[in-house]
């Protein structure tokens, strides 16, 4: 699976990175910020995407929508550190999952498959 994470915690997501690794064949991308993730998605086709809901640049709606646009039916898992911007959000993308951080990895990969 060809995954994209776009999230500007690096340390977050670099750990997200590995931890997803071990014990499976993901290939994982990273991006730290909207503008970096837009010219990734413009460039290469990920199988999914988990997109931090508040990155600079261009939020993880907004790469939401550049994707839906590009590909049918694309695989978004949004995650958030911040609780009520994960519940404005799915009021607006109630097909895409929200995870709050912090999460068990589990879940994700759950909803990864």
């Amino acid at each position: 699976m060809n995954l994209l994470i776009a999230d500007d915690e690096k340390f977050f997501a670099e750990n997200l990175k590995h931890l997803l690794k071990s014990g499976t064949s993901f290939h994982i991308d990273l991006a730290f910020d909207g503008d970096e993730a837009v010219k990734q998605i413009e460039n290469e086709k990920y199988d999914a995407y988990i997109l931090d809901i508040n990155l600079p640049f261009q939020t993880g709606d907004k790469l939401a929508k550049i994707i839906a646009e590009k590909y049918m039916s694309p695989k978004i898992i949004f995650i958030s550190a911040f609780s009520q911007l994960a519940k404005e959000l799915k009021a607006n993308y109630p097909q895409f999952p929200i995870l709050e951080k912090p999460f068990e990895i589990n879940q994700l990969i759950k909803l990864l498959n």
